[in-house]
């Protein structure tokens, strides 16, 4: 998965790049981010804020940075150093469709984070088993402009 995201040109533009780290029922984000600070990128993580329903992006250190666990288990920078704008941001979800729909956890971080003044480009990533025909969309669902399983591009969009 990672050589398929790193082969994308908005992974190659991008100098700021947005990567969660995974939980391990979710794709391992490791070799991405390993790759991203190959090519000299800042990589950034989120760090939620349940209580306003937002999440932000700080820093992830390179080495053994310190991190805690969120309330949902996640873990986050322990002393946020955060990041204003992001080039490309590295969308989880439960399932994509073929459209770039994306089912999440439910608390729509990510949807009101790509729905933000400068929203930027985002990739979602998942198992190729994760793979949707239809999914429930309300309103306020975000799409991501591009989706990479393990096996390859499945939604290119107009990125």
């Amino acid at each position: 998965m990672a050589r398929g995201v790193s082969a994308r040109a908005e992974f190659h533009r991008a100098r700021r790049v947005g990567v969660f780290l995974s939980l391990p029922t979710e794709i391992d984000t490791a070799p991405l981010i390993e790759l991203a600070r190959q090519e000299g990128k800042t990589v950034a993580v989120p760090v939620v804020f349940p209580q306003e329903g937002r999440m932000r992006f700080a820093v992830l250190p390179a080495g053994r940075p310190k991190l805690k666990k969120n309330v949902y288990g996640i873990l986050e920078p322990l002393q946020p150093e955060w990041v204003n704008s992001l080039d490309l941001v590295i969308v989880p979800g439960a399932a994509f469709t073929d459209r770039g729909d994306r089912l999440g956890a439910g608390a729509g971080y990510y949807d009101r984070f790509l729905s933000g003044r400068s929203r930027p480009k985002s990739i979602g990533i998942c198992f190729d088993e994760q793979r949707a025909v239809r999914l429930p969309c309300a309103p306020h669902d975000r799409r991501v402009d591009v989706v990479v399983t393990p096996k390859g591009l499945f939604w290119g969009g107009d990125v």
